[in-house]
């Protein structure tokens, strides 16, 4: 797996639909947050430890300005 954190620009839009995604990968996306703009996740499942990751990293002062859109997810809880 590779890290988005060796990336030093900025995503403007990263979508992620049709995917069950692992709590590794879940861990792995919150802590990338700060380098994207708008994240759409849509007919996405995780679990519970994937939500939590989310739901901290979403709390972070360098990801306040982050725009979500889930559509058809479990991950709708994080809002």
């Amino acid at each position: 797996m590779f890290s988005l954190n060796v990336f030093r620009f900025q995503i403007e839009r990263l979508f992620i639909g049709a995917n069950s995604i692992a709590d590794s990968t879940a861990s792995e996306l919150a802590n990338c947050l700060h380098l994207v703009k708008e994240l759409h996740v849509e007919n996405c499942q995780m679990s519970e430890i994937g939500i939590e990751a989310m739901r901290k990293a979403l709390k972070r002062d360098d990801v306040v300005s982050l725009k979500m859109y889930t559509i058809h997810s479990n991950v709708n809880r994080l809002k």
